[in-house]
């Protein structure tokens, strides 16, 4: 039984935008937020406990917007439980300590003497990250920039009847009623190595697909509002999933065992199999290819962060005892089986 892959954050042109509030809610069953600095064990943590869960409940995975192959939490839905990583870029702490949220220190695992001896190079590269992060995220504001110029000047303004008729189409293929509840969070992220999506998951997983193409944001703006809309009024449960780049837009919703809307073009590789509806992408853009170059360079920036980031690791590791972190996990397990024996 396996859940769907998402990201909680993204390199946007805002900087690191967070969505972990979403996986850090007051009324969920139990929330364990896991702290420690890098290659302590974290992503291992959370890979091995998803393994071990969704043999009897299906997981979302969260991965991490700085390494695709590196986990940041997870989310069980029939229990309501998360689990976690609270640490900097996207800190989280306990607001009902105990009660809900938990604290899981991987630093009680480490050698702290060993780790002191290494705090000159730790600082250095920590700085060197910093450095390469911000050199990104001001590619990522010139590409945002660029596609703000685009939709200005090539796209055509919206026409409200199409948008409207269309709405109205899609929000016929909506679920009448539902529970309630609401997450955010991304679908794509801008890695170290371009631009990753789980979007083909959202297929695999929708019985109905609906996509928006040609890229105009004002049509797939009040498109999406007037579903969203309807969703909030019917309390339908469902996921909303924003751009990467430029994280004030939401860009997809996904309705588990219902219906994706999802938003295509020229940068999401992917296959259509299902309605399409908006006006088709103008060909020939003027800014096209230098929007790709914006984000290439961002890409560049970030995959030298990455690389200082796995220097780092490499100085924590050897310090780590993971048969301390072993233990953590199999006590976190344990909790969850005995919580779920109380659903």
């Amino acid at each position: 039984m396996v859940g769907i892959s998402l990201f909680a954050g993204a390199n946007s042109a805002k900087g690191f935008y967070s969505f972990y509030r979403f996986l850090n809610r007051d009324d969920y069953q139990k929330v364990f937020i896991l702290k420690g600095g890098p290659g302590t064990g974290k992503s291992t943590l959370l890979r091995e406990l998803a393994r071990q869960v969704e043999t009897r409940h299906p997981v979302d995975r969260y991965f991490c917007s700085a390494d695709e192959n590196s986990l940041d939490g997870i989310f069980i839905h029939r229990l309501n439980i998360a689990v976690v990583d609270g640490t900097a870029p996207h800190v989280l702490e306990p607001r009902l300590p105990g009660a809900v949220h938990q604290i899981v220190d991987l630093g009680a695992c480490w050698d702290d003497r060993a780790l002191h001896r290494h705090r000159k190079e730790i600082q250095t590269l920590k700085k060197e990250i910093t450095a390469h992060y911000q050199i990104a995220y001001q590619w990522l504001a010139l590409a945002a920039r660029q596609k703000e110029l685009m939709q200005a000047t090539e796209r055509p303004g919206i026409i409200y009847s199409q948008a409207a008729t269309d709405a109205a189409a899609i929000i016929d293929r909506l679920p009448s009623q539902g529970t309630g509840g609401r997450r955010k969070a991304f679908a794509s992220a801008i890695t170290g190595t371009g631009l990753v999506s789980f979007l083909h998951q959202l297929q695999e997983k929708a019985p109905v697909r609906v996509y928006l193409q040609g890229d105009n944001r004002a049509y797939n703006d009040y498109v999406l509002k007037a579903i969203a809309q309807v969703l909030e009024k019917r309390r339908i449960s469902a996921l909303y999933l924003y751009c990467a780049l430029q994280p004030e837009y939401l860009e997809h919703i996904f309705i588990p065992g219902a219906i994706a809307v999802i938003t295509v073009h020229s940068l999401h590789d992917l296959e259509i199999q299902g309605e399409v509806f908006g006006p088709p992408e103008p060909d020939n853009s003027a800014l096209a290819a230098q929007i790709k170059s914006s984000l290439q360079q961002a890409t560049a920036a970030l995959f030298q962060a990455r690389q200082r980031h796995f220097e780092l690791e490499a100085l924590y590791t050897p310090h780590m005892d993971f048969d301390c972190a072993n233990m953590l996990r199999q006590q976190i397990l344990e909790r969850i089986l005995e919580m779920e024996k109380t659903r």
